[in-house]
């Protein structure tokens, strides 16, 4: 079952954590309606309220193709998106975020075209406290239009043989 997001307004929200520490994975499946203008596709985000000072935002990168991509934010910004020739309108795709530690994370499209960054981040996660679906769960902003579904966070790092499993959605 999927749910549908409009890109204007539309977001699921919720005032709890989903991990308290690293390692953590995020897998989510995106059908996308438009990927044209604006900022980047907030599929998922967790941030600390209200201080906001700490984020981590599992977003289609305007800048990669729209590609897939883990943004993690301690006062700036450590990101990585997936390679390849990035997502398409109107056809179902998996994503997945794998962050090992605060030195490794690694997003994939498909269950492949992973890529890594090690850019060192400073976050409590026991901190992250609300979390949404189809927006930034900070600001009222990037907005994901389309469809999300099963959306699922370990508190694990998932290794490749698994991210690849989930994307061919066995």
């Amino acid at each position: 079952m999927s749910r549908g997001f409009n890109g204007t307004d539309a977001l699921l929200t919720r005032s709890n954590g989903v991990t308290a520490a690293f390692p953590f994975s995020i897998a989510i499946w995106y059908r996308p309606t438009a990927l044209a203008a604006g900022s980047d596709k907030v599929m998922f985000s967790t941030h600390d309220d209200p201080l906001t000072g700490i984020a981590a935002l599992f977003s289609l990168d305007k800048f990669n193709n729209w590609n897939p991509g883990i943004f993690l934010f301690d006062g700036s910004y450590k990101s990585v998106s997936a390679t390849g020739a990035g997502s398409t309108t109107n056809v179902w795709q998996h994503a997945a975020a794998v962050v090992t530690s605060a030195t490794s994370y690694s997003a994939y499209r498909d269950g492949a075209n992973k890529a890594t960054g090690t850019t060192p981040v400073t976050m409590t996660l026991a901190n992250l406290d609300r979390i949404a679906l189809g927006r930034a769960s900070f600001a009222a902003s990037d907005y994901f239009a389309g469809q999300l579904a099963h959306c699922a966070v370990w508190s694990a790092a998932l290794a490749d043989a698994e991210v690849a499993v989930l994307a061919a959605g066995l």
